[in-house]
Formats: C-alpha cells, structure tokens, sequence
C-alpha cells in the first residue's frame, strides 16, 4: 500500500504532516508497508520496526530451528563454557528467579535447553512447588 501524498519519507520511515507515524519501506523486500503490517517493537520510538510481517516470518522460519537444533546438539564442555561465560560476572553464582538468592550450578537441576545447561529455579523452589501443586 503506497504512503499518503501528504506523507514525507524520512530513513525509511513515512510520517504525516502532523507528526503521525504511518509506515515504512521494509528493509528486507523494499516495500512500502502500512504501519498495521509492521512488526511491534518497544525499542522504536514509532512503536514499530522497519520490516513487514511477511518478511519477519519467512526469516524466523528458516532461523528459529537451526538455533534449536544447534543448542540440542551441545556437549558437556560447550555447556560448561557457556555457563562459565554467562556467570563470571555474578562470581560462578546464579540467581534463582523464585527466591532471588544467588546460589552455585549445583543447587540448580540440569536443563539442558537452557544457555547455562542449568534450569532457572534452584532445587529447593522447585521441589516447594511440585509440593504445594500435589496437595
């Protein structure tokens, strides 16, 4: 859908004469796109991204599995690094998002799907809620 008469182009962005937002030209294909067909983002002063929603799946599709693929196929050591790398500002300790007490790698269960290899809720939240849903 082309951009109002009135509109003027600015880095991409169209924008009326009032200062309304109301599209841009995609990034990845080029086209003019309404401010409806727009991905949202909160980053963005204008409240959207400069690519059209068609465009941002097509990049997720082919994206999002070969990242899932990519951390199930992790070993042990590359786990270990990652959690190295991830902790070493916090000193080697995690936080629980429960408790929110900094604790080791061994108060937490493995979870292999996570960047550390090490679940966010430490053992003791979790075993409280696992109890508190069986009662």
């Amino acid at each position: 859908m082309p951009f109002p008469s009135t509109a003027t182009v600015t880095r991409g962005r169209a924008y009326l004469p009032d200062g309304t937002f109301v599209g841009a030209l995609c990034r990845v294909c080029g086209t003019e796109t309404a401010a409806d067909d727009l991905v949202r983002s909160r980053r963005e002063t204008t409240g959207y991204t400069t690519t059209c929603r068609r465009c941002h799946r097509e990049r997720n599709a082919a994206a999002v599995p070969a990242a899932r693929a990519a951390y199930r196929q992790r070993t042990p050591a590359q786990i270990d690094a990652d959690w190295l790398r991830l902790r070493t500002p916090t000193g080697g300790l995690k936080v629980c998002t429960v408790c929110h007490v900094a604790k080791p790698r061994e108060a937490f269960a493995r979870n292999r799907q996570m960047p550390d290899g090490s679940s966010s809720e430490c053992r003791v939240c979790t075993s409280a809620a696992q109890k508190a849903r069986r009662k």
